[in-house]
């Protein structure tokens, strides 16, 4: 079974949170795709961020907090912020980046308070991510704070779920 290794990315807009989704063959989509053998899934992960994007994002670190699985592949997807900036660069430039290589033809914000249908992997990605990505909310309606950090107590608790995931190849 193929693993699949990426990304829910998250950014602040006007005091709203919400995802960065890219467009793929007419779908908004997480960035992810499959791992080489020699990789760990968190190198999986940020060379996919970093290929679909055609080079422009590059991230450090992720945690793969959340695994399932489907028939036919195992998916490890992390919960990772970026710069509001990072869509209007991004869009103003993709044909420049690694030429017509970029896999994301553009970004696109949705913010998480505004219903929508999302694909079917954004959907089961969110289900574990949203409380996190609403807690968020409301410590910047709260406090105006905007975080790029996860709170400690949040990601334990999701490392004890990734830790019962007994397909996890690290």
């Amino acid at each position: 079974m193929k693993d699949s290794c990426g990304a829910l990315l998250y950014t602040v807009v006007n005091g709203k949170v919400g995802l960065v989704l890219g467009f793929e063959n007419g779908h908004w989509m997480p960035f992810k795709g499959c791992r080489e053998k020699h990789e760990t899934i968190e190198a999986a992960a940020i060379r996919e961020i970093y290929e679909e994007t055609g080079g422009y994002l590059t991230l450090k670190t992720i945690n793969l907090a959340l695994c399932y699985e489907s028939a036919r592949k195992n998916y490890y997807i992390g919960c990772a912020y970026v710069s509001r900036h990072v869509i209007e660069t991004y869009n103003e430039n993709v044909s420049r980046f690694r030429g017509c290589f970029a896999e994301k033809s553009c970004l696109r914000f949705f913010p998480l308070d505004q219903p929508m249908k999302y694909h079917h992997i954004v959907e089961s990605v969110l289900k574990v991510y949203r409380p996190f990505l609403e807690l968020m909310q409301r410590l910047i309606d709260y406090k105006g704070m905007i975080c790029d950090q996860i709170p400690m107590k949040f990601m334990m608790s999701l490392e004890r779920k990734k830790r019962s995931c007994p397909h996890l190849k690290t």
